[in-house]
């Protein structure tokens, strides 16, 4: 009777040892330029561990991650690239040199952030109600926010859900380092504009209308276009993003990715958007605007400190 009480207390202990090893199995590690974008990022708790472009989420409010590998590009546009503008090189005027910049290691968000997302933080009373402009919520970007407020208390949000300080704006530089994803083209998928590519408006100067399509512009689910080279989704087109940087009328010290902090008059905001025509959807376009604007076509995605 001792010996059968005995082989069933290892029994039991041996089950219970491999249900405390099947709860503890290490999430799987999806890369971002292979994973679909209806496949959901897996849960991790120690992002800077995984390797460069892998997907992750810190919690079930928190944004779905790609950690991006330290590396140089070329920032701002060539002189010869179509529509360019005078603040996209080193300097103020003509004939200004892109910058060299090195970025370090970090994450950023797959998708721009939801109306999903916002809700959320709206539900535990962190940000406000905002206004769909009549273009619809759920899985859309989230659209009439500012820099000042409104990305201030979804960082409050994110940081409180995750438990880590770590999340906040892009960089100007980090942000064209991800749309980039690789490229040094005028689109992260070529010289030209293509619808199938990115949710914008007009092939033609501003024009609102979208070319070519029997309906209005408009801004569309996160992730219905192609991924860029880093695995993005809509880093071109459907809303632009507000960044962390103050705006600069040009390059010119922006080799060490800098954070232009503090007060300033306005705040970059980079992407194009649903109502954007070719020369303002080029990756080097550079705009700002007034911290406390809220505009229909600007949203924003965050980035995290590894």
């Amino acid at each position: 009777m001792q010996m059968r009480v005995g082989f069933v207390a290892l029994f039991a202990s041996i089950a219970l040892s491999l249900s405390a090893g099947a709860q503890q199995a290490p999430s799987p590690v999806l890369d971002a330029r292979t994973t679909p974008a209806d496949v959901r990022a897996p849960m991790s708790t120690s992002p800077e561990n995984l390797p460069d472009f892998a997907l992750f989420r810190e919690c079930d409010g928190c944004p779905e991650m790609v950690i991006l590998p330290a590396g140089t590009f070329l920032m701002g546009s060539p002189a010869d690239e179509i529509g360019r503008a005078e603040n996209e090189d080193t300097q103020a005027d003509e004939g200004g040199a892109q910058a060299s910049v090195h970025v370090g290691r970090f994450a950023i968000a797959r998708f721009e952030t939801t109306w999903a997302e916002w809700e959320a933080c709206v539900a535990a009373e962190i940000c406000r109600q905002r206004n769909d402009s009549g273009f619809g919520r759920g899985d859309r970007p989230v659209i009439n926010v500012d820099w000042l407020t409104d990305t201030r208390a979804f960082l409050q949000f994110v940081a409180f859900r995750s438990g880590s300080d770590a999340y906040r704006l892009p960089s100007e530089a980090e942000w064209e380092y991800s749309a980039r994803g690789g490229a040094t083209t005028a689109f992260p998928w070529g010289e030209s504009v293509d619808h199938d590519y990115a949710n914008y408006g007009s092939d033609k100067c501003c024009l609102g209308w979208v070319w070519g399509r029997d309906q209005w512009v408009n801004t569309a689910p996160v992730g219905q276009f192609p991924a860029n080279g880093f695995g993005l989704f809509d880093m071109i087109g459907n809303v632009r993003e507000w960044l962390e940087d103050c705006y600069q009328d040009n390059l010119a010290g922006r080799t060490a990715m800098p954070f232009a902090g503090g007060r300033c008059t306005s705040r970059m905001a980079r992407g194009g958007d649903f109502y954007a025509y070719p020369a303002i959807l080029r990756i080097a376009y550079r705009s700002a605007r007034y911290p406390d604007e809220a505009n229909p076509t600007v949203g924003f995605r965050l980035a995290r400190t590894l």
